[in-house]
């Protein structure tokens, strides 16, 4: 049986795939990943037969942990390159949030909101229940190999994920940081309909508003 997911990069998928693989103890479950895809070009002809995910997480979060990936980029004085791999990820996190709010493309049998499923213990059981699992927090402190580990702290945490100040990367963002700040400034839209969808913090208000100071 297969894990199809559609999700982008840095997204925590595969804490979410890992996590999902061990509710199915019996089960061998190959993973189809769909990262990074154009799934309205796509559309599901990539899927095999199995469980269908999609995966989402924050939109400053996320940014702030591709942007921290791809910093060598920046080092080597390639801006466009940065920028253009920048521009790529952000049309799928766009299609990312429209497809979480009405399937029209893929058509899942779970969409996950991976900032509540990493902080929610109902949450993930309810995930588990939708998808006909058996509920265990076993790999909850692991950090997976696959994806080459946090963008901040890598396998720093191993054994104590939970520890790991995943909801305010945007805050630690130390390597280019202004390079960040523009990339959140030219797509401010972007956050904008994440806010509606999702809704957003007094501390991520501040921090967007502070971003024309």
């Amino acid at each position: 049986m297969y894990l199809n997911t559609y999700s982008a990069s840095r997204s925590g998928h595969n804490f979410v795939t890992s996590t999902i693989k061990s509710w199915f103890p019996n089960e061998i479950l190959e993973l189809n990943s769909g990262e990074n895809i154009i799934i309205s070009e796509i559309g599901e002809n990539n899927c095999k037969e199995g469980i269908k995910v999609l995966i989402i997480r924050d939109f400053l979060n996320w940014a702030a942990s591709y942007h921290m990936m791809i910093t060598p980029m920046l080092e080597k004085e390639n801006v466009h390159r940065y920028n253009s791999a920048f521009k790529n990820l952000l049309r799928v996190y766009k299609e990312l949030i429209e497809e979480y709010v009405e399937s029209v493309h893929f058509h899942p049998d779970v969409k996950i909101y991976y900032n509540k499923f990493r902080d929610d213990k109902e949450y993930r059981k309810e995930i588990c229940e939708k998808l006909g699992g058996e509920y265990t927090e076993i790999v909850l402190e692991y950090i997976p190999r696959a994806g080459r580990g946090s963008s901040f702290d890598k396998d720093r945490f191993q054994g104590r994920a939970s520890q790991m100040t995943t909801n305010t990367r945007y805050k630690e963002v130390d390597k280019y940081p202004e390079d960040f700040k523009r990339i959140l400034r030219e797509n401010i839209d972007l956050f904008e309909r994440w806010k509606e969808v999702f809704g957003a913090t007094e501390e991520e208000l501040e921090f967007i508003n502070s971003l024309n100071n």
